[in-house]
């Protein structure tokens, strides 16, 4: 069986991702206003989210990318995200499409590239669309 693809995109290129074959998963702490996580069938995984702080700290330009990158993979380390990233990795395994939303666009540089490199890292095939 091969594996799942992992891929990332966010919510308003919302044309591209409801055209996939994915188990599609919100890893961002606020909603957008305009979408109904269960009609569109969007799971919800806070666990890979940044902290309000850190994100807030990150726009407000009080971190680099650098440390932003660094105080997440901080924040990911904890018994919560640790199982959320195997549950990810398990369906992957097991042939399992996945694609992982938040709001920053591709060319962005955003929390949601760090959990695909993690993916990327193991050897999971990833696709930004």
């Amino acid at each position: 069986m091969s594996k799942g693809i992992l891929y990332t995109s966010y919510f308003g290129n919302w044309r591209k991702w409801k055209q996939l074959d994915a188990f599609t998963v919100a890893i961002c702490r606020k909603r957008p206003p305009h979408m109904n996580y269960d009609k569109e069938g969007i799971q919800e995984l806070l666990e890979l989210a940044p902290s309000e702080d850190l994100l807030k700290a990150y726009k407000n330009g009080l971190v680099s990318q650098d440390d932003f990158r660094n105080k997440f993979l901080d924040e990911l380390d904890n018994i919560k995200s640790a199982n959320t990233l195997f549950l990810i990795q398990s369906l992957l395994d097991k042939g399992v499409n996945i694609c992982l939303l938040c709001y920053e666009s591709n060319n962005d540089f955003c929390h949601r590239h760090i959990v695909a490199e993690i993916f990327d890292e193991a050897g999971y095939k990833i696709i930004k669309c």
